[in-house]
């Protein structure tokens, strides 16, 4: 074997041992694509992959380290089991999409995980029983409902502010094909597909005025019957993740900080990001909650028609375009500037504004910084 084939070999075993980030045949010369900016562009300065619950903090590439706060425990779905699992206060939660972050919600529905609790949940023609079946956190502490007549309900009552509220039910079918619904408000329903394989979270958004409301689920036909857990009601205009349990008290998720530091990772003069986003709801808004945000004047909140996030140096006035937001749907974005005279802070807030608010309400991935101004072909190629 000469010299050449030996060296090419142990660069490919290297390849395989080192996650991978060397070419590999059949495809010599051509780097993976996850490793693609690392090996090729030494102007690369942060790169964030979010994708390891066990170092959600983890980085592939940058100066110092990242910092993450949040006051509360919090639930995230297992990557490798599926279930909802709790997860310690101050630790960021790392799902399939990346790191989840979200704004401070509180669950007003008590007993979400012991929905026969007669106190605090009202059944009308319908039947509970208790503890039946595997819930969505691998416990057993799911309720059976059954239909004892048409439009069977099973309620929960609130004190409303003049504001939207979203009450949300992890559903699964049992017996039956009749409609299943649920509702923010007892006056409008909305139907849910359900089936017996799988659990369905089925939510429902009403505009409340301050009165005595009711949210809950119900059953269109008699004898019908499903599986249900972990009920929610929150004020907001889409449902966060489930936040529990809750017994005699509503318990508040507090918000997501995620941080990395601006000194050599970031350059508020010239420079290019990158980052795959998957918000937690659908609308259309001309406004994306805030992705990079730096504690002085550098942001990236603005959508526009050719799929762009713009940053500003906050003089910008630039008009926005109304942009369909897909529930669970993940998507490239990037973005570049330069000849900016922005001073950077200390920090580059990721995912939420320093002023806690703006918060993304979603996932982030390979999050990605360069030094330098990318040109059209290389921001296509980073944004597809």
């Amino acid at each position: 074997m000469t010299l050449f084939l030996r060296v090419l070999l142990l660069l490919l075993l290297a390849g395989q041992a080192w996650g991978g980030c060397f070419p590999s045949f059949p495809n010599f010369g051509r780097w993976p694509e996850n490793c693609n900016e690392w090996w090729n562009d030494s102007s690369l300065t942060f790169w964030a992959p979010f994708n390891d619950p066990g170092a959600p903090l983890t980085l592939n590439k940058g100066t110092g380290s990242l910092s993450f706060t949040r006051a509360t425990t919090a639930m995230r779905i297992a990557i490798d089991n599926g279930y909802l699992t709790s997860t310690p206060a101050g630790t960021l939660r790392i799902e399939a999409n990346g790191a989840l972050i979200e704004w401070q919600r509180t669950n007003l529905a008590l007993q979400s995980e012991a929905l026969g609790n007669a106190t605090n949940w009202v059944a009308t023609t319908m039947t509970v029983d208790n503890n039946t079946a595997v819930a969505p956190d691998g416990a057993t502490t799911t309720e059976t409902l059954t239909a004892s007549g048409n439009n069977a309900t099973l309620l929960q009552s609130y004190t409303g502010t003049v504001a939207a509220y979203t009450a949300s039910y992890y559903l699964k079918r049992k017996t039956g094909t009749g409609a299943v619904q649920v509702s923010a408000d007892n006056t409008t329903w909305t139907s849910c597909t359900i089936n017996a394989s799988t659990w369905t979270r089925c939510t429902d958004t009403r505009t409340v005025t301050v009165a005595t409301y009711y949210h809950g689920i119900r059953l269109a036909t008699n004898t019908d019957a499903v599986y249900a857990w972990g009920g929610g009601n929150e004020l907001g205009a889409f449902a966060s993740s489930y936040i529990g349990p809750t017994t005699t008290a509503a318990v508040t998720r507090n918000a997501d900080v995620l941080t990395m530091s601006a000194s050599g990772n970031m350059s508020g003069s010239v420079g290019t990001v990158s980052f795959t986003w998957t918000p937690s709801f659908a609308s259309t808004d001309s406004v994306l909650y805030s992705t990079i945000y730096d504690a002085g004047d550098i942001k990236s909140y603005y959508w526009s028609t050719d799929r762009k996030v713009y940053f500003t140096d906050g003089t910008d006035t630039s008009t926005t375009s109304a942009l369909t937001f897909s529930s669970s749907t993940s998507s490239k974005f990037a973005d570049r500037w330069t000849g900016s005279s922005a001073v950077l802070g200390s920090n580059v807030y990721l995912g939420s504004s320093s002023f806690g608010t703006n918060y993304l309400f979603g996932h982030l991935k390979s999050v990605r910084t360069w030094n330098r101004y990318f040109s059209d072909s290389e921001m296509t190629s980073i944004s597809q």
